[in-house]
């Protein structure tokens, strides 16, 4: 389906989806999708803009934050991306894996601005070696538990808790209104 004709179902849907780029690999890409109508990109960071050369953790919040700046005075929300497999599933890249440290991840949250993250893990590795013994829900259930532990924690901090009906929807031109208020 064309992206004119995405972008126009998009419309129609009263704004209730999303035309998301992944894995956006410079800034260029990133600001080209959302030129182009696209309310979400992921800037992915990880490595540096030929997909094969793994980035340092400073050029992943550098081009990260550029996009974050470009989206956010646009309407649109970013997912960076954090830790690398280094491309040995598809059997090209480095091979170096970086799985993505918590603390890093935190430093890189805030840094940049970003509204998701993805990170790297070990996960393919292990469907890999014991298929058998793969459960996504047993190896997912550690940061499932502790994501809602967090969202529970700040919902209570910033006063969100037990207010779910107490708050109007925004729209597009609402966030990125706000976001161009608040810019920094």
């Amino acid at each position: 389906m064309p992206l004119v004709s995405m972008r126009q179902l998009l419309d129609e849907a009263a704004g209730r989806g999303y035309l998301h780029l992944d894995h956006g690999n410079e800034p260029a890409a990133c600001i080209s999708a959302i030129d182009l109508g696209l309310t979400s990109v992921m800037m992915d960071g990880s490595l540096e803009a030929d997909g094969k050369t793994p980035a340092s953790f400073d050029y992943n919040v550098a081009v990260t934050k550029e996009v974050v700046a470009y989206a956010h005075a646009r309407g649109a929300t970013v997912e960076g991306e954090l830790g690398r497999l280094g491309g040995i599933e598809e059997g090209h890249g480095s091979g170096e894996v970086h799985v993505t440290d918590p603390d890093e991840a935190v430093a890189f949250v805030e840094e940049t601005g970003i509204e998701a993250l993805a990170v790297a893990g070990a996960i393919r590795k292990v469907f890999a070696e014991s298929p058998e013994k793969f459960d996504p829900r047993d190896y997912l259930k550690p940061p499932w538990e502790g994501m809602k532990a967090l969202i529970a924690e700040r919902m209570h901090d910033f006063g969100q808790a037990g207010q779910a009906d107490d708050y109007e929807s925004l729209s597009l031109e609402q966030i990125c209104d706000g976001y161009a208020a608040t810019a920094v």
